[in-house]
């Protein structure tokens, strides 16, 4: 069965920032760098990492707020790494929104421990979305959610295509177990809005781009969930009993 890792994305314009960890980190994790703000940008919108390590002797430590900014604590982590303590950087770190700030490790445990601690906060909050859906926009007391071939199991944060895992960001899981929650339910934009995103910002245009990446990154689904033009999306069984019956 294919093991899902979690994306992490290096910041630096030192390309030897990390190299002596690099192969633990690719064992660990699949791993990216950017060495320019624009790759990071790039990469955190279209790759969507689950936690960024950013180089604090490197100008792109200066994007720690922005990245901040637009990527709340539950979708996005951040790790700061220097190599010497700095009582200043390390308060301007916190106030720019990092989860950790490490004076660089030596031991790649060091490291580890609190990329596993982002990663439990970032899993726990989704977690803590099911839990308030559950008051009424979702039955997150289901164990399993099945559409197609797709099975979706809320309580461990995993989707499988028969055994294979499908490798989802924390907002494609978070879309997937809502049109999954409410088969043949029209959701509008307003409502996914609210219960996926929660208090964050987002124009129906960026709703529309993650409900594609969706449909890219599990095919099966794009005929049957349907845009209803002013109105949102629609995951219908209706479509998928007249493919069955088709073939």
């Amino acid at each position: 069965m294919q093991v899902v890792k979690h994306k992490l994305l290096i910041c630096s314009h030192n390309e030897g920032f990390l190299r002596s960890f690099l192969p633990h980190l690719e064992n660990d994790y699949e791993v990216q760098m950017a060495t320019t703000e624009a790759m990071v940008h790039f990469l955190v919108k279209e790759w969507e990492p689950s936690l960024c390590i950013v180089d604090g002797n490197s100008p792109l430590f200066q994007m720690t707020k922005p990245l901040r900014e637009k990527n709340p604590p539950q979708k996005l982590g951040l790790i700061i790494l220097t190599k010497e303590s700095d009582l200043n950087k390390e308060e301007l770190a916190f106030r720019y929104g990092a989860d950790h700030y490490l004076a660089e490790p030596q031991q790649y445990p060091r490291l580890r421990w609190r990329i596993v601690n982002v990663l439990n906060r970032i899993a726990g909050g989704g977690q803590k979305i099911h839990q308030r859906m559950s008051l009424g926009a979702f039955n997150s007391d289901k164990q399993e959610l099945v559409f197609l071939d797709i099975r979706l199991f809320p309580n461990d944060f995993l989707a499988k295509r028969g055994d294979e895992v499908i490798s989802l960001s924390p907002i494609q899981f978070r879309l997937l177990y809502a049109f999954f929650s409410h088969i043949d339910a029209l959701l509008s934009r307003e409502w996914l809005q609210s219960v996926v995103w929660g208090n964050t910002k987002i124009s129906p245009r960026s709703i529309d781009a993650q409900v594609s990446k969706l449909k890219k990154v599990i095919p099966e689904i794009d005929a049957s969930l349907m845009n209803i033009y002013g109105k949102g999306y629609i995951l219908t069984q209706a479509q998928k009993l007249k493919e069955e019956s088709a073939a």
